[in-house]
């Protein structure tokens, strides 16, 4: 999914990866992908992220977006976008502090990022995603991405 689509920007796009899963780390600041090596950097670093599925922290993700864009465009054309893929639920091992994260996350960072003109889209990889919270966070924009054993079938999640 990520390496898909970070194949289909243009020379033209900026990109940056964060991993969230406890705790969110920047693999990539926004780099212009014109620069010499960044495709390159930005395959083997997609290769290289691993999840333990055992915790999931989306506030990380909003944050890096809104620490990273700055001033907002002028146009939708060039407005950020903010791509969520994620296999799992928001849970950060106690469900005080899962929920304390959900309401930063919907309370604090969603409106914060469409403030900045931050789009935000979830791309969902398993059954177990909360497409709840993707699509809120995303204002519907989510699409349920599957790879089953039988190719001629894909079902998106209840």
């Amino acid at each position: 999914g990520a390496q898909l689509f970070a194949g289909l920007l243009s020379v033209d796009d900026r990109l940056a990866l964060v991993t969230f899963a406890e705790r969110g780390e920047t693999l990539l600041p926004l780099t212009p992908l014109s620069k010499a090596g960044v495709r390159e950097r930005v395959t083997a670093l997609i290769g290289q992220v691993q999840t333990d599925g055992t915790r999931t922290d989306f506030t990380p993700a909003l944050r890096a977006a809104l620490d990273q864009v700055g001033t907002p465009p002028g146009d939708d054309a060039s407005a950020p976008i903010l791509i969520i893929f994620s296999d799992g639920q928001l849970n950060l091992g106690e469900d005080q502090a899962t929920a304390a994260a959900r309401d930063t996350l919907l309370r604090e960072l969603a409106p914060a990022c469409r403030a900045a003109g931050i789009r935000i889209f979830g791309v969902a990889f398993s059954g177990e995603a909360d497409l709840g919270l993707l699509e809120t966070l995303a204002e519907g924009r989510v699409a349920w991405h599957s790879v089953p054993s039988d190719p001629r079938t894909s079902t998106r999640p209840s």
